[in-house]
């Protein structure tokens, strides 16, 4: 799917999670998204601060887009690196370690 979705927001209907925005598995970012979403849908819509839930969903939505761009570009460098041929030395880079000595 495209980092850049767009789509008119809808008064009576959005997506959250997957519906809205696929997430690789190897960051394990999905789920995480997803419970975020309805977080952000619900304080939207609870919100005073919009006079319609159409007003509500549309603010929800712009902000679950650009949150989910930033989330899947991440997660696509991670899932490039971690099937590259070092990615080992990735790995160890991320958990703190130094990496091994590949000149042998």
């Amino acid at each position: 799917m495209p980092l850049d979705q767009q789509w008119e927001a809808q008064p009576n209907l959005t997506m959250l999670g997957d519906a809205a925005h696929l997430m690789p598995p190897y960051a394990g970012e999905g789920v995480n998204m997803a419970m975020l979403d309805a977080l952000e849908l619900a304080e939207s819509l609870l919100s005073e601060v919009y006079a319609t839930p159409h007003e509500a969903i549309s603010a929800y939505e712009k902000q679950m887009r650009k949150r989910a761009s930033e989330t899947a570009q991440m997660t696509m460098e991670q899932t490039a690196a971690l099937h590259s041929s070092g990615s080992i030395n990735h790995i160890l880079e991320m958990i703190g370690i130094p990496p091994a000595n590949t000149t042998m």
